[in-house]
């Protein structure tokens, strides 16, 4: 479900000419100039758009270029790219990270050969292209080991931390912490983690924490590194760089049989805490199987130790699980493979994990793409608005084309979208690709395709109701506000149109307490009339302190979207004359039929309400007499009345003789 943004609309049209996200799987050609691009990289902006970065030997050369793109696709930089980095880099290249920060700057993190040696480099690109941290970035790290495969994430106090690959004998983790200037905050060397041991630790992925601290989860493995087992270790890192778990952490996966080669997969919970995707041997079968495991911010496990296994399906292997939470209700949706043991015929299946560890869509989980003779690969896992989303590349029978496809489920595991799948891609030979979600529920994607003699970059959006390019189904969101009533926060809003328009949901969260729902207000269905809406927390007291609220709008299909938030601060009490929005509006005849209005005024008055219909006519004085100086609320049963608009006045007259008015609108509906 898209909101429209006037000043977006305006903006694009201005733009010269690049195309945007077509409604087709043909996509959008990022960067298809001479030489070979490859290992895209995506990053969400707050607005809907993206950073795409990729390297790219249009030079001779391997290079780092990176675009920004709107919510609807266009370029908003250079046709084939903004160039960041043309450093010497080794003829094979080694993975990279990319993220957008709180202020909207892209921070990349890459590695290049310009001291002669294989080393991490950060730079933060603004949204105009600015390089924040100069023209060649921060160098990371000045050690002469090889050093590869570097992450970056932001902490919650706004600086950036980073983790690599430290190729010595045994291998370490380095980390280093950078603040908003790219400054390094824990020394001029690398903090080197390692296990004082010959046991080499590897493979570092990172989450953000609370107090500006992050959580990182490893591999750790002894001997010949491609038939090596390996264990998962994970640690906390304080705002100083201090290890928050004891000495080498908590084990993860502490029986062994973990391929050395496995890269774990490591997802926020939304809560400071982590979940950790892996597939492992332990039984030593020469059967994989995929587990999945959850961290609390205090590094406690809140599921079995060594993790849950998502499908028991006998003589099968099962390969890299892929976790997606959803924040609200706190279970795990996991895409992952599953193949025949001789690794003949391989399905898609996907499983989903309750808050206590249980598996809730049966032993097997669901298949949702039956045997072929080829692999998949490239899984990603999405969760919005109670649904949950899978993308996996499908082979053609040759092996050598690759075709996106997407399937969306609800809580229950049933498919939403009316045709099962939906087609992302063109068939092509596709090398990389990287998916992320914007806070609406839309999935961008960029991927690597080799339709000639060379890779382009190439890119599409998947909206949540699995149509693809400019979102066909608006409701345009023009207001919402938060004001006090009689203690009490009321929520009101506005739409101009709607479609498909279910309701809103409200929940909230404050600092003592995890985001709830507070309630729920029907929608219009369709309608391009304008519509109001408001709604009381009655459950809030004063004891909650400041309370963040969020307006979710969801479909008759259950797409939930994030619309609007807001904080309520409960010292904001309003001062002078006020009359508040009508509660509730729309008033539905079925329901009590009970409205509230809620006024303040700042002397002892005479007041006088009356209703009126649309033409000006008079249909009754709910109230006149004197009120204290104050908030007042007055509620009134509605008799005899129909559909339509009515309308509310206050007249207030103090002692003195000093006069004051006002007016607001509500709507009676069936």
């Amino acid at each position: 479900m898209k909101f429209l943004s006037t000043f977006i609309i305006i903006f694009i049209l201005s733009l010269p000419g690049y195309s945007q996200f077509p409604s087709t799987p043909v996509n959008l050609a990022v960067c298809d100039t001479t030489g070979d691009q490859t290992v895209p990289k995506i990053s969400i902006r707050n607005d809907g758009g993206s950073y795409i970065g990729w390297f790219d030997n249009r030079g001779g050369s391997y290079a780092v270029y990176l675009q920004r793109l709107s919510p609807s696709g266009y370029k908003m930089w250079a046709n084939q790219g903004l160039l960041i980095s043309n450093n010497s880099q080794n003829s094979s290249l080694v993975d990279w990270d990319m993220i957008t920060d709180s202020d909207g700057n892209a921070i990349l993190v890459f590695t290049d050969v310009r001291n002669g040696n294989l080393r991490p480099f950060a730079y933060k690109i603004s949204p105009e292209g600015q390089f924040l941290w100069g023209a060649n970035g921060v160098e990371l790290s000045q050690l002469t080991d090889y050093q590869a495969d570097p992450r970056v994430v932001q902490t919650s106090d706004g600086n950036y931390v980073f983790g690599w690959i430290v190729a010595s004998s045994p291998q370490k983790i380095g980390l280093q912490k950078l603040n908003s200037s790219g400054i390094a905050q824990w020394g001029t060397e690398p903090v080197l983690y390692a296990s004082g041991t010959t046991e080499n630790w590897t493979y570092v992925r990172m989450v953000p924490s609370d107090n500006g601290s992050v959580i990182i989860v490893h591999s750790a493995y002894t001997g010949p590194f491609f038939s090596a087992s390996a264990k998962l270790f994970s640690q906390k890192f304080s705002s100083s760089g201090t290890q928050l778990w004891g000495q080498g952490g908590i084990q993860v996966q502490g029986l062994g049989r973990v391929a050395g080669t496995l890269r774990p997969t490591v997802i926020t919970d939304g809560n400071n805490g982590a979940i950790v995707g892996w597939h492992d041997d332990r039984n030593n079968l020469n059967l994989q199987s995929a587990y999945i495991q959850r961290i609390n911010s205090g590094g406690t496990f809140e599921y079995p130790a060594n993790g849950v296994e998502l499908s028991t399906r006998a003589s099968r292997q099962k390969y890299n699980p892929i976790p997606a939470i959803d924040f609200n209700s706190g279970e795990v949706f996991t895409v992952f493979e599953d193949r025949s043991s001789g690794q003949t015929s391989s399905s898609v299946f996907v499983q989903k994990v309750t808050t206590n560890g249980s598996r809730a869509w049966g032993d097997n989980g669901i298949n949702i793409y039956s045997d072929v003779s080829n692999s998949f690969g490239s899984f990603k896992a999405f969760s919005s608005g109670g649904n949950y989303t899978a993308l996996f590349y499908s082979a053609d029978p040759g092996g050598v084309s690759d075709t996106i496809k997407a399937i969306k489920f609800n809580s229950a595991g049933n498919t939403v979208w009316p045709n099962g799948y939906v087609t992302v891609s063109n068939p092509s030979n596709k090398i990389h690709s990287d998916f992320k979600q914007t806070t609406n529920g839309v999935i961008i994607g960029a991927w690597g395709a080799n339709f000639n003699e060379s890779g382009d970059i190439y890119a599409q959006n998947l909206n949540p109701n699995g149509t693809l390019g400019e979102d066909p189904i608006p409701v345009e969101l023009t207001s919402f506000s938060i004001s006090d009533f009689n203690g009490k926060p009321l929520l009101s809003w506005e739409t101009a149109t709607e479609l498909n328009n279910s309701g809103f949901e409200i929940t909230k969260t404050s600092t003592y307490t995890p985001e709830i729902k507070t309630g729920f207000v029907p929608g219009k269905g369709t309608t391009t009339e304008k519509s109001s809406y408001s709604f009381i927390d009655e459950g809030y007291n004063f004891e909650q302190g400041t309370v963040i609220y969020k307006l979710y709008q969801i479909d008759f299909d259950g797409t939930r979207t994030l619309t609007a938030m807001s904080e309520f601060y409960p010292a904001s009490l309003i001062n002078g004359f006020q009359l508040l929005p009508v509660y509730p509006n729309p008033v539905v005849l079925s329901d009590k039929n009970e409205i509230k209005i809620g006024f303040m005024i700042d002397e002892e008055s005479t007041v006088k309400l009356t209703f009126y219909e649309v033409t000006g006519a008079a249909i009754e004085t709910v109230v006149n007499r004197k009120f204290e100086a104050g908030m007042h609320e007055i509620s009134k049963l509605l008799t005899n009345i129909s559909n339509g608009v009515y309308f509310v006045n206050i007249i207030s007259i103090n002692n003195s003789g000093k006069t004051q008015s006002k007016t607001v609108k509500f709507s009676v509906i069936q």
